[in-house]
């Protein structure tokens, strides 16, 4: 006897368009809440005076705009909304309105978003959290303003949406998607590293919490493991106290910052305190910890670790985080990561010149660099050579290309991958509002 079987989904051109296009209460509230959007986002637009922020945007996105180039400066966070300016100039003409359809039109599309959400949040739930979008004066305001809030909102909101669907389904198409919006994330401000390490860090307790209660096919490697995982998360949490006692020392009132965005940034001149010591120190007892539970785990599962979603997505977002973490080590070993000028080499030979190269700081960044990087291609070879290969030439083709200002500024790799995360920890001992808890007595 022969059983044949039938898709009960037909593909998406064996559809009815009717069916597409019958409407339902639900897709017409949708419609009215993306209406709504449209004008709140675009009303009168242009009518408000610029900020000194959007003043620097249009700026610069209008030099842009204008032929005279663009060269990335953490100062002024991620090239994406200058590069977006310089573009909506070019198709609308240059004036107050126009620099700000493209916050505006992500403002609208962080209202639909939420309709994909609706198999967690359920029907009524997303509508609910849709509206709350389209009426938040927090949402409403600055997504009438140029600056980074309206374009991180909506990488979140995908950023989560692909990685919920990807632990639903393992498609390799998912992670294909978190390479581009990740790249698009680091392109636009450097909340995207927190975002990232939130997401990682959940993750990764999620891993940890399916790990705990597989079957081990070596079990004798489970009570080490555990051992580990808690012995990294008692580092973690004294390196984070160590840090906060350490920068509650920070006497720093102004924001370290040249006149001009284009000129060299310089981190303050200071040494390490007791408590960024012990920070370090405690941070390097976490890593070596951490190490020791992914041994474990690894030698117990080998690949078949993989059948572990969560561990596909820690390698996306890990692999290519890591090179963009080249300041932490070089400040960790006493050294400026904004220091890009290479020492004097007239009258030195060819191996005295290349000594005091590495020696100095431009050196031992890019010697710290280079080695993240192999890192990241030779665990990203071990992971899952294809899948790796297709992510880093979607994520390093959308980074490269932006932060070069599509090729016209070679200094954006370095300023981009090294100089982003490096300037932003400069600034955590300036202490611009004078927060009380980390002031000085």
């Amino acid at each position: 006897m022969t059983t044949t079987t039938i898709d009960s989904r037909p593909s998406l051109l064996d559809r009815p368009l009717g069916a597409a296009l019958a409407l339902t209460w639900e897709k017409v509230l949708y419609a009215l809440l993306i209406v709504s959007a449209f004008i709140t986002r675009f009303y009168d637009l242009g009518a408000r005076v610029m900020s000194h922020d959007e003043s620097l945007h249009t700026q610069f996105g209008w030099y842009l705009f204008q032929g005279r180039g663009f060269q990335h400066s953490p100062l002024m966070h991620g090239v994406l909304r200058f590069e977006v300016t310089a573009f909506t100039y070019w198709l609308f003409g240059d004036n107050d309105f126009t620099a700000r359809i493209a916050p505006a039109l992500m403002g609208v599309v962080a209202v639909g978003l939420l309709y994909f959400y609706r198999r967690w949040l359920g029907r009524a739930g997303a509508l609910v959290a849709s509206l709350l979008v389209l009426i938040s004066p927090y949402m409403l305001y600055y997504a009438r303003y140029i600056r980074d809030e309206p374009y991180i909102v909506v990488w979140a909101l995908l950023m989560v949406y692909w990685v919920i669907r990807y632990i639903e389904t393992q498609e390799g198409k998912f992670l294909y998607w978190l390479a581009a919006v990740t790249a698009l994330f680091y392109a636009t401000m450097e909340a995207s590293y927190i975002y990232i390490a939130i997401t990682m860090l959940f993750l990764g307790l999620h891993l940890v919490r399916e790990l705990l209660h597989a079957r081990w096919p070596r079990p004798e490697l489970r009570q080490p493991f555990q051992i580990a995982f808690y012995a990294t998360m008692l580092a973690v949490m004294a390196a984070l106290l160590f840090g906060v006692i350490g920068e509650g020392g920070a006497t720093g009132t102004a924001t370290v910052e040249p006149a001009d965005p284009n000129a060299p940034l310089t981190t303050p001149a200071a040494g390490l305190g007791v408590g960024e010591q012990l920070s370090i120190m405690a941070g390097i007892v976490a890593a070596g910890a951490f190490g020791a539970g992914v041994y474990f785990a690894l030698r117990s599962f080998g690949k078949d670790i993989r059948r572990f979603p969560a561990f596909d997505l820690l390698m996306v977002f890990g692999l290519f985080v890591l090179p963009q973490l080249t300041a932490f080590p070089v400040l960790a070993l006493g050294r400026d990561p904004l220091n890009y000028t290479p020492p004097p080499t007239g009258g030195m030979g060819a191996l005295q010149a290349l000594g005091a190269f590495f020696g100095s700081d431009a050196g031992v960044t890019l010697l710290v660099c280079v080695g993240l990087i192999a890192i990241t291609v030779v665990v990203g070879y071990l992971w899952d050579w294809r899948r790796f290969l297709i992510c880093a030439a979607i994520f390093y083709g959308i980074f490269i290309t932006l932060f070069t200002t599509f090729f016209t500024n070679g200094g954006g790799l370095a300023s981009g991958i090294i100089g982003s995360l490096a300037y932003w920890l400069a600034q955590h001992p300036v202490q611009r509002g004078s927060q009380p808890f980390l002031s000085p007595r």
